[in-house]
């Protein structure tokens, strides 16, 4: 008898008093011995010890014995290598690590494969055991019937789902089968979420970007192997506080990539849910809207930025006076004035370019296509002098001039000779 603590207890006389101690660190017995640090010991005296041995299958009258090495490998009990990388094993049959089961028989120890996706066997009887699939469905094999599997039940059938929660992170997942166990490990590793951020940020709309984000690595095991759920479960995760409402799910695929996964959001927003068919790193990411840059102020003009046209610089203040912009100078000659542009010289009261200085000075040049005095809508234009020719009065004048001259020579008398 072997108890919890490994001791391996024995009788000799059959009395139930009689129990005495037989060894210490003891792994596992069956009918025909016992193993102890990866040694195999049999019960009888003619038996051989095995070393470097994981577990001891016992025989049948309808099969062999046999034994698995702690590497993975089935042998025969005179050491021929029959299967490698078994997980488990009864009477004739095996199974592997990636989850196919194998019928042997005794003379040519040939494994010939007879189910996929099984994820545990048990025995029923000396020529049956049971074996399960991932689907959850379970299946009867008979090696008196050339060990072709028969389906017993689906999960369905024989049991209700459960659903499993992390205490450390409060994720839960909804609808697994009561075999199995949730592991959810919390990425934090700085490149790693670095590499993650650029990924998502390559996905999203270009309005936004990323805020913050958690990265879980979730699986399901049974008896410390990974298995994909046997249907869609509902996976449930909690919205840190420090997250916003737009939020988005991804997951990460076995090449790296992301692809977004469909989510709820709960009606008071502290959890976020979805399902999952597929286990590995799923991202919850929290988004914001990108905002503008903003611009710097003009450190001269502050409220204002360095192109606003509202910082064009006005007249400058007069600094006897502030608040207020210089006067133009006074003519010194007529106080209260300022100075007048400069008289052409030729032409006194104009300036260089003034067009009084033409020969119609002291008049108002008319529109083209008028009469005298008129627009050319007719309406009256203020006269600016008498309108009769300048060299009309220059002539009369000469001609006076000429005539008094003659007048005066006229009236002298001769003076006499003396």
């Amino acid at each position: 008898m072997l108890d919890s603590n490994g001791t391996l207890w024995s009788r000799t006389d059959g009395s139930d008093d009689a129990w005495e101690k037989a060894e210490e660190g003891v792994g596992s017995i069956d009918g025909s011995g016992y193993i102890k640090d990866s040694t195999y010991y049999p019960f009888s005296a003619s038996g051989s010890q095995i070393e470097n041995i994981k577990e001891f299958i016992e025989g049948t009258r309808l099969s062999t014995a046999k034994y698995i090495r702690t590497d993975g490998t089935l042998c025969a009990m005179d050491g021929t290598e029959i299967l490698k990388n078994v997980v488990s094993a009864d009477t004739k049959y095996a199974l592997d690590s990636s989850g196919d089961l194998y019928y042997i028989e005794n003379n040519d120890y040939e494994p010939v494969i007879v189910m996929h996706s099984v994820t545990g066997i048990a025995r029923d009887s000396v020529h049956q055991i049971i074996a399960q699939r991932e689907d959850g469905s379970v299946w009867r094999c008979d090696s008196t019937n050339e060990a072709l599997p028969e389906l017993l039940a689906t999960i369905d059938d024989i049991t209700e789902l459960v659903t499993r929660t992390d205490e450390e992170t409060g994720i839960s997942v909804e609808g697994v089968e009561p075999s199995l166990v949730l592991n959810v490990d919390p990425i934090t590793d700085e490149s790693t979420l670095t590499e993650l951020t650029g990924k998502v940020t390559a996905l999203i709309d270009d309005t936004y970007e990323v805020n913050s984000m958690k990265v879980y690595d979730i699986t399901l095991t049974r008896n410390g192997v990974e298995v994909d759920p046997a249907n869609p479960v509902t996976v449930t995760i909690p919205v840190p506080e420090e997250f916003g409402t737009d939020l988005a799910v991804y997951h990460q695929t076995d090449d790296g990539s992301l692809e977004t996964i469909n989510s709820t959001v709960s009606g008071d927003g502290t959890s976020v849910s979805f399902l999952a068919e597929h286990f590995s790193p799923y991202l919850l990411v929290d988004l914001t809207e990108k905002t503008s840059d903003p611009t710097p102020e003009d450190p001269e003009n502050p409220g204002t930025t360095p192109e606003d046209p509202g910082t064009i610089p006005e007249d400058p203040e007069d600094p006897e006076n502030p608040g207020t912009i210089p006067e133009e100078p006074e003519d010194p000659d007529e106080p209260g004035t300022t100075p007048e542009d400069p008289e052409d010289p030729a032409s006194p009261g104009t300036t260089p370019e003034d067009p009084k200085a033409s020969d119609n000075q002291g008049t108002t040049p008319e529109t083209p296509g008028t009469g005298d005095g008129q627009t050319g809508t007719g309406t009256e234009v203020p006269k600016t002098g008498d309108s009769t020719p300048v060299a009309g009065y220059a002539g009369l004048m000469l001609a006076a001039a000429v005539a008094a001259l003659a007048v005066f020579a006229a009236g002298r008398k001769p003076e006499k000779r003396k």
